[in-house]
């Protein structure tokens, strides 16, 4: 066979593989299934407080693997979420959003910025026994895990 039949096999059998040497943020090829019901207007009260230009984050371990965790922290009878997002805009760092439900519309009272990559667990622990747990965040960047405590 001839080199120029061989390297154009070969160039074939490539490109019909699947293999890419562009893009490697897999954020931008998987996309996670819609929210319905809750979620969905979970998401848009996220959305009109950040903007649309998002990219939710999951949780890579541990009790709640959502981009959305519910949880009444404060004991009011009503669930707080925690939403963890990425903007598209920046490179790196992830929020979480803590959203409140007041006359059943959702909106945004608190937006924290981490400079790192993945959320690796969320936990409610009332480490000081007062009765109000406390919101344990686990965060990692490649090798590096960093736990903040709220």
């Amino acid at each position: 066979m001839k080199p120029v039949k061989k390297l154009a096999l070969l160039l074939i059998a490539f490109l019909i593989s699947g293999c890419s040497f562009i893009g490697t943020d897999i954020d931008g090829v998987l996309l996670p299934p819609k929210p319905a019901g809750e979620q969905a207007e979970i998401k848009t009260a996220l959305e009109e407080a950040v903007g649309k230009n998002i990219i939710l984050k999951y949780p890579l371990s541990g009790e709640y693997r959502s981009a959305f965790v519910l949880r009444d922290i404060d004991n009011d009878g009503q669930r707080e979420v925690f939403a963890f997002y990425r903007l598209r805009s920046e490179g790196a760092g992830l929020h979480v959003n803590v959203l409140c439900c007041e006359k059943s519309n959702w909106r945004s009272v608190y937006d924290y910025t981490s400079s790192y990559n993945d959320v690796d667990s969320i936990h409610f622990v009332d480490l000081d026994k007062d009765g109000i747990e406390e919101i344990l965040i686990g965060w990692s960047a490649y090798n590096t895990k960093v736990l903040s405590i709220f």
